[in-house]
């Protein structure tokens, strides 16, 4: 084979996958593939699929014109939900487990600031979904300015605040269940589907600190109650199988934010003093710079161990650690030859991390 140098224009011949997504029944894996739209100047997405067993060729799922993303399978292995900005902002559309696009997908999800993150309960039955409360369609020519963390990346200007909502599956509803001055984010659902957990900032001092806690919120409302107090951010919630702790990704520094070693933390379901249980790992157990919706902990299915990325010499690896702490246990090969990033991956537990 003849090499030559790579140029500018190979740039749109070329397409990144990303979010696999394992179905339940362990035979299928959603992934998203991304290209550039050379005419537009934009990037597209669109979900594919492909058997496990490598048995057949991958084949394409979604046609948004735009992009359709975070393909998540629903835990009965029914249907495989995906976002997608077709309609405009981006909601939650499904696709019934066993067929394409060209057969059905149906908009489950009309929030009018739309969607960026969601999970299905435990049940198939229900969705969490995250969407801005207060955006205004039409934005003011001027703003009065009241705090110092007002834009955001990938964002722009914050005209409202991220909240939690709950959707049923079969009628559309959906029900807004957290509120308030502050972003509630990440939520993950409890083994029951009675409470929701999720990460927030909602002390005095969030404007000038970097700290965020874990809280609860039951799954038809009500007032959230504080699992942590912490020192410093805490992120991405995930509740064992038996449903007695949640780990999360933080660090005890109310300043550094991605400036310091996020590490794998635990603490009760019912709250207390959290611990770092990969304290022995002198590594981020996080992808800084990349997609934060993607990059969480995720436990192995008899809730002994946590399992993450982390990075190591240019090198990104898969890790477990046991849930009381101790020896961290690289799952992937360490040393090699040139730098390989497993940014995604996927187990067959219902939950998944990127």
């Amino acid at each position: 084979m003849q090499h030559r140098p790579f140029t500018p224009e190979d740039i749109v011949n070329v397409q990144w996958l990303s979010d696999p997504q394992i179905s339940p029944d362990g035979r299928s894996v959603a992934f998203v593939v991304t290209r550039m739209d050379g005419e537009a100047d934009e990037y597209r997405s669109q979900v594919w699929l492909m058997a496990t067993d490598g048995a057949s060729e991958p084949r394409q799922l979604t046609f948004g014109p735009k992009h359709d993303s975070m393909p998540r399978w629903s835990p009965d292995g029914q249907t495989l939900a995906f976002l997608s900005d077709r309609g405009g902002k981006a909601q939650v559309w499904l696709l019934p487990a066993d067929g394409g696009e060209a057969n059905w997908a149906q908009q489950l999800t009309d929030i009018p600031a739309g969607v960026s993150y969601y999970a299905w309960s435990l049940d198939s039955l229900r969705l969490a979904v995250v969407s801005l409360v207060g955006d205004e369609e039409q934005k003011p020519l001027m703003r009065e300015i009241t705090a110092l963390k007002y834009k955001h990346d990938g964002e722009g200007f914050r005209d409202g605040r991220k909240h939690i909502f709950v959707v049923d599956v079969e009628s559309g509803e959906a029900k807004q269940v957290s509120d308030g001055d502050w972003d509630d984010t990440y939520p993950c659902w409890s083994p029951d589907g009675s409470q929701i957990a999720f990460a927030s900032a909602r002390h005095e001092t969030r404007d000038i600190d970097s700290i965020a806690d874990i809280w609860v919120v039951g799954a038809d409302g009500g007032e959230a109650r504080h699992v942590t107090t912490s020192s410093g951010p805490a992120t991405m919630p995930v509740w064992s199988p038996d449903g007695r702790n949640i780990a999360f990704l933080g660090h005890d520094d109310p300043h550094a934010n991605l400036a310091k070693n996020y590490g794998v933390w635990l603490v009760a379901t019912e709250g207390g003093t959290p611990q770092d249980i990969s304290a022995n790992l002198d590594r981020c157990a996080t992808l800084p710079g990349g997609t934060s919706q993607y990059l969480t902990v995720t436990w192995h299915p008899d809730g002994s161990a946590a399992l993450f990325t982390a990075q190591d010499q240019g090198n990104v690896h898969l890790y477990r650690v046991p849930k009381d702490g101790g020896a961290v246990e690289p799952l992937t090969w360490r040393r090699t030859r040139s730098a390989r990033q497993r940014s995604s991956f996927t187990m067959r537990t219902g939950r998944s991390i990127d």
